[in-house]
């Protein structure tokens, strides 16, 4: 059963249509549909693919390094420094209730990685660049 926690967000979908997208932990498939309806050119994966999700988890990221990376309301515990480190792409975006998932204790926001002051938008989205 996918849980639905956040529904895509217009102020964020026209920033992500200048980047081509790799949505990790796509699940149902929900926010990779928008963003094709979109025109945005993304990919999503999951263990558990919904309809026009790839097969494939974190450990996939490395072949995805020219996109940005999306996570949206990643599982509980979920470590986004490995998935970061495994990736290792330059911008990802993150969406969630950030006390529910780890950050590498913001190792990734203290050591390599800021939040720039792109547009106005909700309060659980983090955009983040490599420094």
């Amino acid at each position: 059963m996918s849980r639905l926690f956040s529904l895509p967000d217009q102020r964020l979908i026209r920033f992500l249509r200048d980047h081509k997208v790799i949505d990790c932990g796509a699940g149902s498939g929900l926010w990779l549909r928008v963003l094709h309806e979109d025109g945005i050119d993304a990919i999503g994966i999951d263990p558990a693919p919904g309809p026009g999700v790839l097969t494939g988890s974190h450990l996939d990221l490395a072949q995805y390094r020219d996109r940005l990376l999306l996570a949206v309301w990643p599982r509980d515990g979920t470590d986004l420094d490995e998935w970061v480190s495994i990736w290792g792409g330059d911008m990802f975006v993150v969406i969630g209730a950030f006390s529910r998932f780890t950050l590498g204790d913001y190792r990734l926001a203290q050591e390599r990685w800021f939040l720039p002051p792109l547009f106005k938008c909700p309060s659980e989205v983090r955009v983040m660049y490599r420094t």
